[in-house]
Parts: structure tokens; sequence; C-alpha cells
């Protein structure tokens, strides 16, 4: 496989010769996946913080609900599930996006089904293999939010030829939506900046503080805006003209279905 990773300023071109890129229902189809994953990653700190303050077990981190029996763990773990199929759905417009993607779902699986806390088993849930699943799902995580922020900084923000007025100046709804995706590629990286600084530094503190969860948090709603953003579900003030025809052709398909 081509290294999936381009960041001058010819990144990412679209390949009309691939049919996620040429045809309009489904370039709207892959709009909607995008959505999709957006919400679910928005929903997901919420609910885990919403139920873990409900049953009076609020965890250090997202991983920390893993086990919890009141269906959190079964939405952490489902949701990352949802969210790493959704990736593998999704084909952007161009092969190299589409690899992109299915790194970043295979790292969701792999935080989803390597527990931190070693998998538990027999009568007593004695835990196995703790040092190998948490360095599984540390690294799965580390690989799955890296590459959430490169999409932020280098995939969403290409500016394709439809998308540039008069001038070589790039449409303003693509401008301002350039300006959420950096904003959420930041907080990303600034979040996983303070994990990594807070149990290195003064994990005691950071444990008190729930540091880990907060900052988890803070990446999966970045990253849940950035894809709602890419997914044209914030409101018709952010669509470009094409992607207000390609609306429009998917909708005439389906009333004609």
């Amino acid at each position: 496989m081509e290294n999936p990773l381009e960041v001058g300023g010819d990144r990412y071109q679209a390949e009309y010769d691939y049919v996620y890129a040429s045809d309009p229902v489904l370039r709207f189809d892959q709009k909607r996946l995008a959505s999709m994953v957006g919400y679910v990653a928005i929903g997901l700190p919420i609910i885990l913080g919403l139920g873990g303050m409900a049953f009076g077990d609020f965890r250090q981190s997202m991983s920390g609900f893993y086990y919890e029996r009141v269906l959190l763990g079964d939405i952490f773990v489902g949701s990352l599930v949802f969210i790493g199929t959704l990736m593998f759905a999704y084909r952007g417009w161009a092969r190299k996006v589409a690899s992109l993607a299915t790194i970043a779902g295979l790292a969701s699986y792999l935080v989803a089904l390597f527990p931190a806390a070693g998998w538990l088993v027999g009568k007593d849930n004695e835990p196995i293999f703790v040092k190998a699943t948490n360095i599984i799902h540390a690294g799965g995580a580390l690989v799955l939010f890296l590459i959430l922020a490169f999409f932020c900084f280098f995939v969403f923000t290409k500016v394709e030829p439809h998308q540039i007025r008069e001038g070589g100046v790039p449409e303003d709804t693509k401008r301002i939506r350039n300006r959420i995706y950096r904003i959420s590629g930041t907080l990303i990286l600034l979040a996983i900046v303070a994990i990594g600084l807070g149990n290195y530094f003064c994990a005691d503190w950071a444990a008190r503080h729930r540091v880990t969860y907060w900052a988890e948090a803070v990446m999966l709603i970045a990253f849940g805006i950035s894809w709602l953003v890419h997914g044209r579900a914030l409101g018709t003030l952010l669509l470009d003209e094409r992607d207000k025809h390609d609306i429009a052709i998917a909708e005439a398909r389906e009333e004609t279905a």
C-alpha cells in the first residue's frame, strides 16, 4: 500500500476514476457516514459521564467503563466498534483517504477489543494479559487520535477546484470549515499532550481530577465536530454549491426509488 500521508498543496486530489469521487449520490452518502461518526463520537463521553455520575462511579478514564455492569461498558465497546465499522465504510474522495480511514477503523477496533485492564476470566474475574492488552489499547488509541488530528489538519482542509472562487480564494463556506477543522485538530493534540504530561508528572493529581477522562472527552467531541462539519450536518450555511447539487440528486433518486 502506498503511503497514505500527504501534506503538500496538491495533497489528496479527487480521483474522478474513483466512483466515490465521481458519483454525486455516493458523495452524499459519504457525507452521511461522516455525520454518523460525528454524532457517536460526541455522544460517547456525554453518555459515559452522565452514567458515571448517576451510578456513583465516575471513572478516571473512559476505558475504566469497560467492565461497568449497567450498560456503560457495552456502550463504550459498542460505540468504538460502530465508529470503527463506519471508518471502514468511509471511502472519501481518493483511495489514500480511504486507506487512512481504514487504519483509523482498525485502531478503533483495537481500543474496543483490548481492554486497558486485561481480559477477565474465571469465576473470580481474574485479569490476564494485562500488560499486553494495555499496550495494545493505549497504542490503538494514540494511533486513532493522531490519524483523526491528521484528518483535521491535512485531509479535510484540502481545497478542491470547485471550492475556489475568482481570484483564487476559497469560498467562504470552505474557509469556515477549515477553521473549525484546524481548531478541532489542535484540541485533539493538546488533549493528547495533557494526558501524557498529567500521567507522567503528577499521576495522583491527574487521577483525582480525572484528567484522562476529560482530555478524552475533549478529543472525542473535537473529533465528532470535525466529522459533523465534514458531513455537512451543522446547517445549510456551510454547504458548497456542489453539496447542494449532490443533496438534490440524492433526494430525487430516493423519491423515485
